[in-house]
């Protein structure tokens, strides 16, 4: 699974840098992302059973909602605008952020592996960054 979903972003991110190439705005390129992915989310949850949203649910999903669509402008302006294998080394960095953030406001603790996982990570991507 880990290797098709690197696949698979691989291709949506040469598509996203294309895209710019042709002069697409960020605008539309998220907005069909987003169209394309709430449809196919939406036929999976035809066929599962659904909680009511509350309203602290309703806010955290709304806040979610817009977060994500901040990044999402964000990550499509980069490729747009960097070199692809800059932007996609930097974005490993991600990995160990979220991880801060894990320890940080839920303190989590990461085992060995997870560490040594994401040393990995990091080092596989700073190698293209370091070559380019």
């Amino acid at each position: 699974m880990g290797m098709a979903s690197g696949f698979f972003a691989a291709i949506a991110y040469i598509n996203v840098k294309q895209l710019g190439n042709l002069g697409e705005t960020e605008w539309l390129v998220v907005f069909y992302f987003t169209l394309i992915s709430t449809l196919i989310t939406g036929v999976g949850l035809m066929f599962m059973t659904l909680n009511p949203i509350t309203w602290p649910g309703l806010w955290l999903l709304l806040g979610i909602g817009v977060t994500a669509t901040l990044a999402q402008l964000a990550m499509t302006r980069a490729y747009h605008k960097g070199v692809t294998l800059v932007v996609t080394s930097l974005g490993y960095s991600t990995v160990l952020f979220a991880s801060l953030w894990g320890i940080l406001l839920w303190n989590e603790l990461l085992s060995p592996i997870a560490w040594l996982g994401m040393g990995l990570i990091i080092l596989g991507g700073s190698q293209w960054f370091l070559e380019y």
